[in-house]
């Protein structure tokens, strides 16, 4: 069974596997979301640098955690039709950028904004 949510407008994720097991894996996707913006805002509003680091670390973590999670699930792009297959890959600057494989392509940043595709 596929499983499909759309995590930003024009995005979708989709799971193989059982509604639960897809279900449980959307809610994880997103509390990590959740925990790495609440870090984010944390440093932001700390002076402190042991707890800046600390944070930093946690911050890391999630990363490691939200990319494990995400190695197992499908990206779309759905702006156009039909939905086309979404991948990420190191941008110019080192950053990553996802990109579709629409003709014009469209791209996101790491945070899933919306973005001019890099050359």
């Amino acid at each position: 069974m596929d499983f499909r949510f759309e995590i930003v407008d024009g995005v979708e994720v989709a799971f193989e596997g059982s509604s639960d097991v897809s279900e449980a894996t959307r809610d994880l996707v997103d509390n990590i979301s959740g925990l790495t913006s609440t870090i984010v805002g944390l440093e932001q509003g700390s002076d402190e640098p042991r707890l800046i680091a600390h944070l930093g670390e946690a911050r890391a973590n999630l990363l490691l955690a939200a990319s494990a999670v995400m190695a197992s699930v499908d990206y779309r792009c759905t702006l156009q039709a039909p939905p086309e297959d979404i991948r990420a890959r190191p941008g110019p600057t080192g950053d990553m950028v996802r990109r579709c494989f629409h003709q014009p392509s469209h791209c996101w940043d790491g945070a899933w904004k919306l973005i001019d595709c890099p050359g």
